[in-house]
């Protein structure tokens, strides 16, 4: 009896470690089987002791692989030509994609087969196992990362006096049958890759950045600290009442509570932007990839109904205590402002949502009226699209300084807008800048998200968008 090498067949003269390599890449391709004491030119050598060789065959592929392969492995000896020899058959797993377990679910630990050859897969096709064996939806599907840590989901756990073993993280959705961390055990570890940033604006327009910061870690963490910093711009006012001192907020505490909510528990994870928040004097604002949950319109949230893509996350939170029922959260911003002229704006795309909170006592600053210089600023750049005080200077038949003046005092009064262009200083209209949600952003926005799913591109800000607009 001749062997040979190819898809389905390996051959090792005697056993050696990397065996779980070869058994990895027929359990995630189409099966196939090893030959132990068959050199590579095919000829039946034999092993000396096929027992001891079938036990560090079984005990290699049983308890370096992950998931579970033992239900599509056997292991067992034969005798060609009077020799012995070990065979062990890998049927293709419905669980792909199959790694070493000390390697991981990267290229060094997942193999696939290539003709005669067990080769690492590479980042995409190891995506494209996971899509294929646990469907599309992202927050149950088997995390790339697997070395996580839960010191923050603990803690809280811990404080509503949950238990958080394994028992529980299997029930939850954290950790599969096959003990494999899920998307959903990934946003809830300090190896969380998603981010939420926020971004506070001088005035009611983002040409001036006042402070910005960054939250990481696990979904948990990144809830309170956004919420804790956002507190530091919802402005106290006191006034006396006839026996106690009253104190009104700019913004209802527990709207931007649901808003940071409902930005982390609802967006499309399966995206790999950052939830984004912006804070302005007059307004702040809530943005999340992925729009409603189909076939869910906006009226129908507004009513209370709830259908969440993430309920895995949603189903935590709750047993948190971080949320207080499902579908209430907008409902009960809106009811937040109740007794407010402003009230809260939704503005939803196919890719987006955004939740605008008004400054519930925001004045808008008074101007002064425009006088005849003021005027032919405008129409200047009515005509250019910006005007520049050299320009100006020029048109008004006044010196560069007194131009300069001019520009400038309608920046202060918030008539114009600053902008450099290269070395040159040019002023323009807040209009040209200031929409989010605008045809532009919206046409490259959803360009943007197309790139990524994909596989490719990196997700704009706004301020990439608005960029662009010039």
């Amino acid at each position: 009896m001749l062997l040979k090498e190819d898809n389905n067949t390996e051959l090792k003269r005697e056993f050696v470690s990397d065996i779980k390599k070869t058994a990895v890449a027929f359990a995630n391709t189409n099966g196939g089987k090893i030959y132990i004491g068959v050199s590579n030119d095919g000829a039946v050598v034999g092993v000396d002791s096929p027992d001891e060789v079938l036990r560090q065959v079984a005990s290699s592929i049983r308890d370096s692989i992950k998931p579970d392969i033992t239900r599509f492995f056997d292991v067992r000896t034969e005798n060609i030509d009077d020799k012995a020899i070990v065979v062990s058959t890998i049927e293709r797993g419905v669980y792909a994609p199959y790694y070493i377990a000390e390697h991981g679910l990267k290229p060094s630990g997942v193999y696939i087969r290539v003709g005669s050859a067990s080769v690492p897969a590479t980042d995409e096709h190891i995506r494209q196992m996971i899509k294929t064996s646990d469907g599309d939806k992202y927050i149950v599907a088997r995390s790339l990362l697997q070395d996580l840590t839960f010191k923050r989901a603990s803690e809280e756990f811990e404080k509503q006096r949950l238990a958080f073993t394994d028992i529980q993280k299997k029930s939850l959705g954290i950790l599969s049958e096959n003990d494999i961390f899920t998307n959903l055990g990934l946003l809830l570890s300090e190896q969380c890759q998603h981010t939420v940033k926020v971004a506070v604006f001088e005035g009611n327009t983002k040409s001036v950045f006042k402070s910005r910061k960054e939250f990481g870690g696990s979904l948990i963490k990144q809830l309170y600290d956004t919420v804790e910093y956002l507190d530091y711009f919802n402005l106290v006012q006191a006034s006396v009442g006839k026996v106690r001192r009253i104190e009104h907020r700019d913004y209802p505490v527990d709207a931007i509570r649901e808003s940071v909510l409902n930005a982390l528990v609802h967006r499309e994870y399966g995206l790999s932007a950052s939830t984004f928040i912006n804070v302005y004097d007059n307004r702040m604002e809530f943005l999340s990839v992925g729009g409603l949950v189909p076939g869910i319109t906006l009226d129908a949230v507004l009513c209370g109904v709830s259908h969440t893509r993430n309920e895995g996350l949603a189903g935590i939170f709750y047993r948190l205590e971080l949320v207080e029922a499902y579908g209430t959260g907008i409902m009960r911003i809106m009811s937040d402002y109740s007794e407010c002229e402003r009230k809260p704006e939704i503005h939803v795309t196919d890719s987006s949502f955004m939740m605008v909170l008004p400054n519930m006592r925001y004045e808008p600053k008074k101007t002064n009226p425009i006088n005849e210089q003021e005027q032919e600023v405008f129409r200047q750049i009515e005509r250019e699209g910006s005007v520049s005080s050299v320009a100006l200077a020029k048109t008004l038949g006044l010196c560069a300084t007194r131009s300069y003046n001019i520009l400038k005092k309608m920046v202060d009064d918030g008539k114009l807008l600053r902008v450099k262009k290269g070395r040159r200083i040019e002023y323009t209209l807040f209009s040209e800048y200031d929409e989010y949600f605008n045809p532009h952003n919206m046409k490259i926005l959803e360009e943007s998200i197309a790139e990524l799913k994909a596989g490719k591109g990196i997700m704009k800000t706004m301020a990439e968008l608005n960029a662009t607009r010039k």
